[in-house]
């Protein structure tokens, strides 16, 4: 298979504002509005924000950055870097001046992926109550009764 061929991801740093978009939940409808893609391009923002009640708490990977599929035109991904909560996406100019996009390849941002659940886990302990996000039990709550290996076990109550 020809390396050009496989999943990789454009790096976009972002702005403070681009930070709070972050935490007030609204980065990734933003970016895909302002990309023209669906739900179903890959968005990777290596954070994850817990809500409750009236305070947030955000567990960060990597700071100031998030990570988009890079099945679009180039030109799409600069055009970005004239909104106000990015502050570039990352490309090296060649001696003719031509900008070449900086990608990261689909198996490191698993691993990030895989280590951000790693550490939401390393945050779940019994006693907890928590909201299943996806799933055939997406939006039950139940409380975790044990955590072993990473796995939290969960109980959930039904009628």
């Amino acid at each position: 298979m020809d390396q050009r061929d496989t999943p990789s991801w454009v790096t976009i740093e972002l702005t403070s504002l681009g930070e709070q978009k972050i935490l007030d939940g609204t980065l990734e409808k933003t970016l895909r509005k302002d990309l023209g893609v669906t739900q179903s391009h890959p968005i990777f923002i290596p954070v994850h924000v817990h809500r409750r009640k009236q305070r947030v708490t955000a567990i960060t990977l990597v700071e100031g950055y998030v990570f988009v599929s890079s099945h679009l035109p180039e030109t799409t991904f600069f055009a970005l870097e004239n909104k106000a909560y990015v502050s570039r996406v990352l490309s090296s100019k060649s001696v003719s001046g031509i900008r070449t996009l900086h990608t990261v390849s689909d198996n490191h941002i698993q691993k990030l992926k895989a280590q951000l659940l790693n550490m939401i886990a390393s945050k779940i302990m019994p006693g907890m109550r928590v909201r299943a996000v996806s799933g055939t039990f997406r939006t039950l709550i139940g409380d975790v009764v044990g955590v072993e290996d990473g796995v939290a076990q969960v109980l959930f109550r039904l009628r």
